[in-house]
């Protein structure tokens, strides 16, 4: 049933990205309906515009699958990397609170100093922790980082995080599309902390555990950044956040943004039309020569 869920993911982003740019098309069309008024080759302009505008959508799903399964064999190269690296047996602690979270095959003990824990998989999410982390934190403290990446693997966030790259490799000459991804990203994190306060039904947890990962000495998860992982990243906002019990979200666009797109999708159409009348202007001296 997962799987089934995650092809349908998959197979939903692609189609969505088959529409990157309705604002695009529908501008084109617009403007060549236009030009079938000024000129006498309108609707030549439009139907060179409508194939260039497919050709286009074409290079989009081309590097949305590139960007994807690139993402996926990284991911593969993770899992391969933390199987030799798997501590055992589990500290009483740590298998107390996977068992009591529903956690118990679904979560991986690796042997690091690091103060770290991240969710991996694009199709079967798992949770990753480190040695380091569990000595750190408190029974209470670490409920409340399973329970976040709980939270990313319920939600598929690796998965989600895969395919905003995806958009975000495809649509590489918008320059709002990375601003977008890092919000969502940062939006699938506050997220995961909102299901573990209600859970737990307080803050200070994962608050606390927030502030160990904020004051280790070294940066965390260095050799993990290649793959798509949600982890367990901590910001002296999200900390601010948690302690004032703030829930509410920014929006992911804003109006500027919104304004912004429609500009970028008027351009994007204005460079459209103008390569679909040089073409058919070329085209039609070429025949009437």
């Amino acid at each position: 049933m997962k799987r089934t869920i995650s092809v349908l993911a998959l197979v939903s982003a692609v189609a969505v990205l088959l529409a990157a740019e309705p604002l695009t098309l529908a501008a084109v069309w617009v403007g060549g309906m236009c030009l079938a008024f000024v000129t006498g080759r309108g609707e030549q302009i439009l139907l060179t515009a409508i194939i260039m505008s497919a050709a286009l959508v074409a290079v989009h799903t081309l590097l949305f699958v590139w960007a994807l399964c690139r993402e996926w064999r990284r991911s593969a190269a993770l899992r391969r990397w933390l199987m030799p690296v798997r501590a055992s047996p589990w500290p009483g602690n740590l298998a107390s609170a996977a068992a009591q979270l529903g956690l118990s095959g679904r979560l991986d003990l690796i042997e690091s100093p690091e103060v770290n824990a991240f969710c991996y998989g694009l199709i079967n999410p798992r949770i990753c922790i480190t040695t380091g982390m569990v000595r750190r934190l408190n029974r209470g403290q670490l409920s409340a980082v399973l329970l976040h990446e709980r939270q990313h693997a319920r939600q598929f966030d690796p998965l989600r995080l895969a395919v905003a790259h995806g958009f975000r490799t495809s649509l590489f000459y918008i320059r709002l599309v990375p601003v977008i991804a890092q919000r969502y990203a940062e939006r699938r994190e506050l997220q995961a902390d909102d299901a573990a306060v209600l859970h737990l039904g307080s803050t200070r947890p994962l608050a606390a555990a927030l502030v160990r990962v904020l004051l280790q000495p070294e940066p965390a998860a260095a050799q993990y950044s290649g793959a798509a992982i949600s982890g367990f990243s901590a910001a002296a906002a999200r900390v601010d956040r948690l302690m004032n019990e703030t829930r509410e979200l920014d929006p992911l666009l804003g109006r500027r943004e919104f304004s912004e797109l429609f500009l970028s999708a008027g351009a994007l159409a204005i460079v459209v039309l103008a390569g679909a009348y040089s073409v058919t202007a070329v085209l039609a001296s070429h025949l009437c020569a």
